[in-house]
């Protein structure tokens, strides 16, 4: 997998979430003669909160420790904001509470992803640019020696 590529899945599946939670309401609001196939089954709150678990534990995985500290708390605070959300009937939130809990967590989730997407092109940019100008060193070492061997 490329590097980040997990990044982008968890971005997804936060957004998918967030269009899951908004979207569906506006849905069946805009056609009330569709809303008698709608049903709220906690199970697909509980398989899409799953996928945003996955995808911050895959993100930050062992190496949690050298990320940023923004990106750690964007991730994990989004995180259990997500979780509350979804088990929301095990805290004693009130479900009308559950959808802007929900949006706001998954987009300190995405905020998260994103900074740490950016974070590593930048390090790795870095790490380009601190290469090639140290092989430009060793190459322009090389001809000077060239140079004062003619």
């Amino acid at each position: 997998m490329t590097k980040g590529f997990i990044d982008w899945l968890g971005i997804a599946a936060s957004w998918l979430c967030i269009v899951h939670c908004l979207g569906l309401p506006l849905f069946f609001l805009l056609f009330p003669a569709l809303g008698g196939f709608a049903h709220h089954d906690d199970q697909t709150h509980y398989f899409l909160a799953g996928w945003v678990v996955t995808f911050v534990v895959l993100s930050l995985g062992r190496k949690y420790k050298q990320a940023k500290p923004a990106v750690v708390f964007c991730m994990l605070i989004g995180l259990t904001v997500v979780l509350i959300a979804t088990f929301s009937h095990f805290f004693g939130i009130e479900e009308r509470l559950e959808v802007p809990l929900i949006t706001v967590g998954n987009l300190l989730v995405i905020t998260g992803h994103y900074l740490k997407q950016k974070l590593s092109q930048s390090l790795t940019a870095e790490q380009h640019n601190c290469c090639a100008g140290k092989h430009d060193s060793a190459v322009q070492d090389q001809l000077k020696l060239v140079e004062m061997s003619k």
